[in-house]
Formats: structure tokens, sequence, C-alpha cells
């Protein structure tokens, strides 16, 4: 029974050191292995996740059992099995990309496409540009109102203030140039070999 009750307070110690970050950590962790599990389970790969996950017990047991020679090898042959498995699998990761070719989530820009294509804003709060404006200038707003009574009595010689005033400008300047980029912009789509949407 005195066991009992010393794990169960042991338990409790434990989860009570849990934080918020720790489930999400969990979680995450938890997602890839179902993700990877999947792709290995739809790829018919199961042959070669026998073989990754013998090497990595063969690589834990090296380390272990103090064999250096052979932990060595095992760490090179992990760091180029990796990039091995980025080759092996270069036809599912292409159609897995080519799956999410049409879905705005996976959407990824080119950095010189930015200056034109509508999709492509830093800052942007969600997909409907226009709301995100009228958001962020909303914020800015409520800062231009309240910033001298926040300020006053800290800022004496008026730097800060100039700094907020020039970085205020500055992101007034770069909402409006994403909505010059939505109302005249141009969609911009990298081609590859293969691609069914035009450029």
């Amino acid at each position: 029974m005195a066991q009992l009750a010393a794990f169960w307070a042991k338990l409790t110690m434990l989860v009570s050191t849990i934080r918020f970050s720790d489930i999400v950590d969990i979680l995450i962790v938890a997602y890839l292995i179902y993700n990877v599990i999947m792709l290995i389970r739809k790829t018919n790969s199961y042959r070669l996740a026998q073989g990754v996950l013998l090497i990595l017990i063969a690589l834990w047991l090296s380390g272990v059992l103090k064999l250096t020679m052979f932990n060595r090898i095992l760490q090179k042959t992990v760091e180029l099995g990796l990039i091995a498995l980025v080759i092996i699998f270069q036809p599912e990761l292409r159609r897995l990309l080519a799956s999410k070719e049409g879905d705005p989530r996976f959407f990824f820009a080119q950095y010189a496409s930015g200056a034109y294509d509508p999709r492509v804003g830093a800052g942007d709060l969600g997909d409907d540009l226009f709301r995100s404006v009228a958001l962020q200038s909303a914020n800015l707003k409520y800062v231009a109102e309240h910033g001298d009574e926040w300020l006053s009595g800290r800022d004496g010689d008026y730097k800060f203030r100039e700094e907020l005033l020039t970085d205020m400008v500055l992101r007034v300047n770069a909402l409006a140039s994403q909505l010059m980029r939505y109302i005249g912009g141009v969609y911009m789509n990298p081609v590859y070999e293969g691609t069914a949407r035009p450029a």
C-alpha cells in the first residue's frame, strides 16, 4: 500500500510540472510520427523503414556499449541516409507537393514575386487582405491617439516618439503597397516540369 501511495505521489508531482508547451511539444511529435507512419504505409516502404529502425537501434546500442568506431560509422550512415531518403522518396515527395499545388495554405512564392503577386504579403493577417489592412490601420490609429499619453514623462527628448512616428509611417506605406499589389497585381506561379497551371 505504501508503494502505491508513493507511486501516486510521484505521478501527481510529475503531472503538476507539465507545462502547456510540453503538451504542444508532445502533440507535434505525435502528429509527425503519425504522418511518417502513414507515408510509409502509402508508399509500400515498410522494409526500408525496418532497415532505418534497425540502424537507429544499432546506433543507440553502440553508444550504450561504447563501441566508438562502430558508433561513428553508424552516425555517418545516418547523416548520409537522410540525404539518401530524400533521393529515394523523390517521386513520392513530388506527388505530395503536386497534390497540394492548388491549396492556398501550401503556396510558396518566390521572393522576387512579392512586389507584384497579391498572394505574397509580409505581415498579412489571414486570407482577407482588406480586413487585415483595416485591423492594422485601426491598431496604428489607436497607437497614434494614445502614444503621447503613454510616453509622457518618459520621453523627454522626443527621440522615442520620433522613432515611433517613423515606424508608423513605414507601416502605412507597407499597407498601401499591399493594397496596390492586390488591385493591380499579377499572379506569378513558378513552373516546373509537369506543372499544370500557367506561369
